[in-house]
């Protein structure tokens, strides 16, 4: 039961800047889920076990935040259909790629990419209005299709994101904001669905294969929805000027993560 708490502690500690953020959070929830079980003398958790969990908790989260961005008007649905539909198969054809690309092209790419993010990141945005929502909702999706540079860049996050297993929920964020003019917290609402959409097939593979323990994940998904909305409801209030040095904090830590593979 003690081991039951924890990780629906940890569920709902990461599902507060899932929510928050309109991200999955596996940054966070792997390396918690290998350290703090065996921290707090209960048994070590692998790490594909790890991966497992992670994608329970980024399903969870996302839906849970996906329904309150939903719930507040802070998203696009017709953005989330049609930029999932670009970035599901991308990012499968990644997976598939990866072992055919060599991993220092694969590091030098990426590492650049989540360079210009951070420059995004803590550069303000002032001519990005709160009116620009509703253009986007009307005309967002047929500007991905319209602007063949917007649609490449998407499919080439999910090609990366499936090729080197991290989120494109941080690299997604600034582009929605530099090609569909998005305010920063309807970008964060909308890519919670995105996110949502590929931590779906995350985890249904990750079912299929067996490794997610479900006594662990159940406790993890009940911390999570909670987590998640708390979080999403958060966002509504949070300076944008927070909202952006956390995003470039976990943008970051993703780059660490890469330097350190």
């Amino acid at each position: 039961m003690p081991e039951i708490a924890l990780f629906s502690l940890l569920g709902f500690g990461v599902g507060i800047f899932s929510g928050l953020l309109g991200i999955g959070g596996a940054i966070l929830m792997i390396p918690a889920a290998l350290f703090l079980p065996g921290f707090m003398g209960f048994p070590a958790i692998g790490l594909k076990q790890a991966t497992g969990l992670a994608a329970t908790q980024g399903l969870a989260s996302s839906i849970s935040g996906f329904w309150v961005h939903h719930r507040n008007k802070n998203l696009s649905l017709t953005l989330i259909q049609q930029i999932g539909l670009l970035v599901m198969p991308s990012s499968f054809l990644g997976a598939w790629a990866s072992a055919y690309c060599p991993d220092w092209l694969l590091k030098t790419v990426y590492i650049v990419t989540l360079l210009w993010v951070m420059r995004q990141y803590i550069r303000k945005t002032s001519d990005i209005s709160e009116e620009s929502d509703a253009r986007a909702i009307n005309t967002g999706a047929d500007a991905i299709f319209k602007e063949p540079g917007l649609l490449i860049t998407i499919v080439g996050i999910g090609v990366l994101s499936g090729m080197l297993g991290l989120g494109g929920a941080i690299l997604l964020i600034p582009i929605l904001q530099k090609h569909l003019k998005l305010p920063l917290k309807f970008a964060i609402g909308t890519t919670s669905g995105i996110v949502a959409l590929s931590c779906l097939t995350a985890f249904i593979g990750k079912y299929q294969t067996g490794l997610i323990a479900l006594p662990l994940a159940a406790a993890i998904t009940l911390g999570a929805l909670l987590g998640a909305a708390i979080g999403a409801k958060l966002t509504k209030h949070a300076p944008e000027a927070l909202l952006r040095w956390l995003l470039f904090g976990f943008a970051s830590l993703a780059l660490l993560r890469i330097l350190l593979t």
